[in-house]
């Protein structure tokens, strides 16, 4: 499996996000991270693909 490397701006997109989806219904943004959870390991996993 390879490292999934990102830029250090990606996180603060990412709890951006994720506040947003949280005021848009409770819990989105939990499904939110979930979501970029299994992208990131597919794209470890697989990362020719």
């Amino acid at each position: 499996m390879m490292p999934v490397k990102f830029h250090p701006a990606v996180f603060q997109d990412i709890a951006d996000a994720y506040n947003w989806y949280q005021l848009q219904l409770n819990g989105l943004g939990d499904d939110f991270i979930n979501e970029l959870e299994t992208a990131y390991s597919l794209i470890s996993q697989m990362p020719l693909s």
